[in-house]
């Protein structure tokens, strides 16, 4: 699950790889300093993986695979663990290691195509020619130190490749006639892309449905009243897990990157974080199945109650429909010392009920049914 948390994998199951080497080196006349995890609330060098329970350096280097025209494919990127004078081949004496990261001049860090994430999922990509595109200190950011690379020209690697899956088996190999990459705006190796509404370098942000370009509080609540209402349409823009349908999902997405972009601070550190990195990619797990009954019904009060079991995961947020029952209220029944936030939320005479938290709270895993939630109906209910 780890994998799919830090965008390694993009699914379950047997999974298609490509696996590469990526080697780092400083041939400028400084060290790039990237100093200990204990200074990241001063530096904004790494970044908490919760799944892990680790620091990342935020800037190692990110993975992009693009057509041959130009759209970018979203597979996810890596984060440094450790990042250290692995070889020192120019000349550098090695200075950096996991205690004490950064890259000395004249030294190089080195990624081996054996170690974990160090590959690119294809499992979902379509057959055909593509550029994949390796980039370091993606956002040129300075180093601990407050320096600025003199010259980023060079944070660029590009390699055609071609998958071909007509034998069977995928088959992967390399173009020599490769092209110089270019974005948008036709920059060799820029940075320029596509936002949600295909403007070339534009400011579109997948997610804020209020165009304030803020991902906020304010989002993901409309979400919730667009699932709710049925009235928020399936555009690049909005459907942020690329599944053709505006559910929860989206909802919980924007909960989750408002939480971690607005409120969330980790311990000894400046909160940097990749929640926001949308769109992502719709993934089912089949491992983890959460089980609702209706354990109630009281006719005379005209109420039900529903209980859930989950056994294989904590509870974000929830997303039902009634057939044959006009909703007017909704209340929570699960147990207040879970400390969940979340609401349930329903349209007044609707069938659907949305339940989110948008502090980051969960309610905790459960081997048999507990209650969960009452629904209140008017009129008669069919069936």
């Amino acid at each position: 699950d780890c994998y799919i948390e830090e965008g390694c994998l993009n699914g379950f199951g047997q999974r298609e790889l490509i696996r590469f080497t990526t080697h780092i080196k400083n041939i400028g006349e400084l060290d790039y300093y990237i100093g200990t995890t204990a200074q990241t609330n001063q530096t904004g060098q790494f970044e908490w993986g919760e799944c892990h329970n680790h620091w990342h350096y935020k800037g190692y280097a990110k993975y992009d695979l693009f057509t041959m025209d130009g759209a970018l494919i979203p597979i996810g990127f890596k984060n440094g663990f450790c990042v250290m004078d692995l070889e020192c081949s120019d000349g550098g004496s090695f200075t950096y290691g996991c205690s004490n990261m950064g890259i000395a001049s004249g030294c190089g860090d080195i990624y081996s195509s054996g170690l974990s994430c160090q590959w690119i999922d294809v499992t979902d990509v379509e057959d055909g020619q593509y550029r994949l595109v390796v980039r370091v200190n993606w956002d040129y950011d300075p180093d601990a130190l407050g320096r600025y690379e003199t010259n980023t020209e060079n944070n660029w690697a590009v390699v055609c490749i071609e998958l071909d899956r007509s034998g069977g088996d995928l088959e992967t190999s390399i173009l020599t006639d490769c092209p110089t990459f270019t974005d948008c705006a036709g920059d060799p190796f820029g940075t320029a892309l596509f936002d949600c509404n295909g403007e070339c370098g534009g400011v579109a942000m997948i997610g804020d449905l209020n165009d304030d370009l803020v991902q906020d509080l304010t989002d993901a609540q409309a979400y919730v009243e667009g699932v709710l209402g049925g009235d928020l349409n399936v555009a690049n823009c909005t459907d942020i897990n690329t599944d053709g349908v505006m559910s929860l999902a989206d909802a919980a997405f924007m909960a989750d990157c408002q939480w971690w972009n607005e409120a969330h601070t980790d311990p000894d550190s400046t909160g940097v974080h990749s929640h926001c990195n949308f769109p992502v990619n719709d993934i089912t797990n089949p491992y983890d199945t959460t089980h609702f009954k209706i354990a109630e019904v009281n006719w005379e009060e005209k109420y039900l109650d529903v209980h859930v079991k989950n056994p294989d995961a904590r509870i974000f947020g929830y997303q039902l429909e009634f057939d044959g029952l006009q909703i007017s209220q909704t209340e929570s029944l699960l147990d207040a010392a879970y400390g969940y936030t979340g609401a349930p939320s329903h349209a007044p005479g609707g069938q659907k009920v949305v339940t989110l938290s948008y502090d980051g709270s969960t309610a905790p895993k459960n081997t048999s049914y507990v209650p969960l939630l009452r629904v209140h109906w008017i009129g008669s209910a069919n069936g």
